[in-house]
Formats: structure tokens, sequence, C-alpha cells
């Protein structure tokens, strides 16, 4: 089974999927744009069984240019780094571990 770890600058906060993603996307909203510094972005999803948190999260709130649904965005308190995120549209799985 494959295993995929998204982590902070210094590995205090990780989020470790196994298996493959339910999803993966492409985004062009504005959140994406700020969160990855691009055009776009670009996410896999996994249900939040598939995915183990290690560290502690902190969290903002955040709301997309795509009706107002909220994406909650999980970062180290230490570096500052996102390393997950949660959105309405979508409120079972985690996503935003770019791919």
């Amino acid at each position: 089974m494959s295993e995929r770890i998204a982590s902070c600058g210094r590995g205090r906060l990780t989020a470790t999927a196994a298996g493959e993603p339910v999803r993966v996307s492409l985004c062009h909203c504005l959140e994406c744009k700020r969160r990855s510094g691009s055009a776009f972005g670009m996410e896999a999803t996994w249900l939040d069984e598939q995915v183990a948190i290690r560290g502690e999260a902190r969290e903002f709130q955040s709301f997309g240019d795509d009706g107002g649904n909220w994406a909650r965005e999980s970062f180290c308190p230490n570096c500052g780094v996102r390393v997950f995120y949660r959105i309405e549209l979508r409120p079972v799985a985690h996503a935003g571990m770019s791919v």
C-alpha cells in the first residue's frame, strides 16, 4: 500500500495518508491560487480514516470565491507551514496534500 507524507519544515506536524486518494483535483479559485502561489492549486483528497495526523496543529478558516464555502487550513504553530486542510464541499475527507 502506498503512503504519502506531508510535513511542516521541521517535521513537527505531519499528515500521513495511506492508500490511494479518493480524488485528485486542480482548482483555480482565488484561495487555491493564494495557497499555492501559482495560477492554480493541485491537491489530493483522502478519507479521514486513511490519514494519521501527528503533532500539534493550529487552524484558520477562509472562504472561497465559489459562493463562500469554507476551507479550514491546518498549520504548524512553530514554523507556520500549512500541512493539510479540509473544505466544506468535502467535509468527511482530508484534502490539501500537494501532489
